[in-house]
């Protein structure tokens, strides 16, 4: 006797099944590209934003996130889309010009498309994944490729892009780029940014694929950099020291930068050379485990530095832990 078939059923056609095993890949296969912080929707919580390689982007609750080793695997709230399914690079805060300390200001998600897209942070769904339309979005005249990342110095938005193009310097109420400011060596590509904002005028660090650290003034008439950091050459690693990871103390009075070579650099800004444009660096170490992949201050001036699954913390003595 014939087995009865319960409900109607088809076998899948070979395209639909293709499509499928492509999902379930590009799904397993998929990489964090940004994450940020940010408020949530009750008080005492915050929430984390991650973005993939995909395109999607996932909302999760910091509550969920540290309830611990034995708890249940995380689900995200929401999911959604900030670059019209675009990859999203870098995420960095746009402050709003209010005096209201609750508002988390304007989430800028630079991209693949070559824009910067402004969101309004609370708009963000939950629940139903969805493509979220920008509040603002800022395309950058002469950018020819996606752009790679991002910051804030001063009410302007600044975006690095690739292939040599330099970092975007645009005004963060009308979008008009203001500047192109150019990186270290002939068509080398950015890689990383930090803005600095307790200066008279607002600043920004650009660390490049040369090797190059510069400090640029951004209401400067000229294009020429305020400060250039002295980066040595990493020849052992063949790697030419491209710059990774750049980061200021809450005073911004110390800067330290990571290098692919697993090079670590420290500089004090208050101390350049007497009338030079160049300051030496005071320390560099290397860190034999794995190369840095990202690199901070926590709130004792102590440099902290991380790289796949290997943490490290880095108590200079000539950096003042205050």
């Amino acid at each position: 006797m014939a087995a009865a078939v319960v409900g109607p059923w088809a076998a899948p056609s070979p395209e639909s099944y293709r499509r499928q095993l492509l999902e379930e890949r590009q799904a397993s296969s998929c990489s964090v590209r940004a994450l940020t912080f940010g408020p949530w929707r009750q008080e005492q919580e915050g929430a984390l934003l991650a973005c993939s390689s995909s395109g999607w982007s996932a909302l999760y609750s910091t509550k969920q996130l540290l309830q611990g080793t034995g708890a249940p695997q995380p689900t995200p709230a929401g999911q959604v889309q900030l670059n019209g399914g675009q990859t999203t690079t870098a995420l960095d805060w746009l402050p709003h010009e209010s005096t209201d300390a609750a508002a988390p200001g304007l989430l800028l998600a630079a991209g693949d498309d070559g824009a910067v897209h402004a969101h309004d942070w609370r708009s963000l769904p939950e629940g139903n994944a969805a493509t979220v339309a920008p509040r603002q979005s800022y395309r950058p005249r002469g950018c020819g490729s996606g752009l790679r990342t991002l910051t804030v110095s001063g009410g302007a938005v600044c975006a690095g892009g690739s292939r040599g193009e330099g970092v975007f310097v645009m005004d963060g109420a009308t979008g008009q780029l203001r500047a192109q400011v150019a990186t270290g060596a002939s068509g080398s590509d950015v890689g990383a940014l930090k803005g600095l904002h307790s200066a008279q005028q607002p600043q920004l660090l650009v660390g490049d694929s040369s090797g190059t650290v510069k400090l640029w003034d951004l209401r400067a008439s000229t294009t020429s950099a305020a400060l250039v950091l002295a980066v040595a050459e990493d020849s052992s690693s063949g790697t030419g020291g491209a710059v990774v990871a750049v980061a200021v103390d809450a005073r911004e009075a110390w800067v330290a930068a990571a290098h692919r070579g697993g090079q670590v650099q420290l500089w004090s800004l208050r101390n350049p050379s007497a009338g030079s444009r160049r300051c030496d660096a005071l320390t560099t170490t290397r860190l034999a485990q794995a190369a840095p992949r990202a690199i901070t201050f926590d709130k004792h001036s102590q440099v902290r530095c991380a790289g796949g699954r290997v943490s490290w913390r880095w108590a200079c003595c000539c950096c003042p832990h205050a």
